[in-house]
């Protein structure tokens, strides 16, 4: 049977998908697809390009591996099947956890697994997908393939609706003692970390947000990877997905991760484009344990109207 996985999710994504490309076709997005790094991988730490293949070996070792994307970068999703599949072939005891889910959502997503149909197209309905706000189920849609064929249940991992309005109210105490516990928020954002947090806040809301909303949106964010990392943790073993500022290594998941399990074998992904000005990697820091580079959705600078 393990021989046929492979090739039975090849043939599901492939007849499933109508014009849609398979994760091992040809980038979806063209846009800098000739860029020298667009499909390399680079390993921060040890400053040299490593090849697929090591990469995915190496997820496949960790405990819990952190996928990190551009949402609407249909290519990223691609990735992320790809390494899911390697690492699922070798371990089918794993949960595959979406920040895209939170735990309303989550009877609904369980019970469409659980029935196990041939095809993810449905799951965006059945959780109610176009009403969240993310990008359309059909990028995501390799992953859900990826966990129909290899029967790796899909959580959520994120925090409530109410729990984050609560978050935005009054700060972890606006939560429930328990849960409080459970995420291990018994002590607020670190004043080390909240700087920095608050920082790429702003600048991801193009300046517009007032300084007063700038800490308990990093409250937020705190608790949200908090959020995730608890549902990794529950698992035992577990692929994230994720965007790539919750997968740092340095105030992300994994902080949370390690704080938590200490002896846990994490490996941290961040999916990303290349631009004009970048083209060597050496001259940036990179908080991941990987950065696999792609080409770009677009060149649009969202804080130009």
């Amino acid at each position: 049977m393990s021989r046929i996985l492979p090739l039975l999710l090849l043939l599901l994504v492939s007849a499933c998908a109508g014009d849609r490309p398979s994760v091992h076709t040809p980038w979806v997005h063209t846009l800098r697809a000739e860029h020298p790094l667009v499909g390399r991988i680079w390993d921060p730490k040890a400053a040299v390009f490593i090849e697929e293949s090591e990469a995915l070996a190496r997820a496949g070792a960790a405990d819990h591996v952190l996928l990190g994307e551009r949402h609407d970068n249909a290519d990223h999703h691609r990735l992320q099947a790809r390494v899911a599949q390697a690492v699922l072939a070798g371990d089918r005891g794993r949960v595959i956890a979406m920040e895209m889910l939170t735990p309303d959502q989550e009877p609904a997503a369980q019970a469409f697994m659980a029935a196990r149909p041939m095809d993810a197209a449905g799951f965006g309905d059945a959780v109610g997908w176009s009403q969240t706000g993310w990008p359309d189920w059909a990028i995501y849609r390799p992953i859900g393939e990826t966990a129909l064929v290899y029967g790796a249940p899909v959580h959520a991992a994120n925090l409530t609706r109410a729990e984050a309005q609560a978050l935005r109210r009054g700060g972890a105490a606006g939560l429930a003692a328990e849960r409080r516990t459970a995420l291990g928020l018994d002590r607020e954002l670190p004043p080390e970390l909240k700087p920095a947090m608050e920082r790429e806040i702003a600048d991801s809301h193009c300046g517009a947000l007032p300084q007063s909303a700038l800490a308990p949106f990093a409250s937020i964010q705190w608790a949200r990877d908090a959020a995730m990392a608890h549902t990794m943790l529950a698992a035992g073993r577990s692929i994230l997905i994720a965007g790539a500022g919750h997968v740092r290594t340095d105030r992300g998941v994994p902080l949370h991760l390690r704080e938590r399990a200490p002896g846990a074998r994490i490996l941290s992904i961040a999916f990303v484009e290349v631009s004009a000005e970048l083209t060597d990697p050496r001259a940036r820091e990179w908080p991941f344990d990987l950065v696999w580079f792609t080409p770009r959705v677009d060149e649009v600078d969202p804080c130009v109207r």
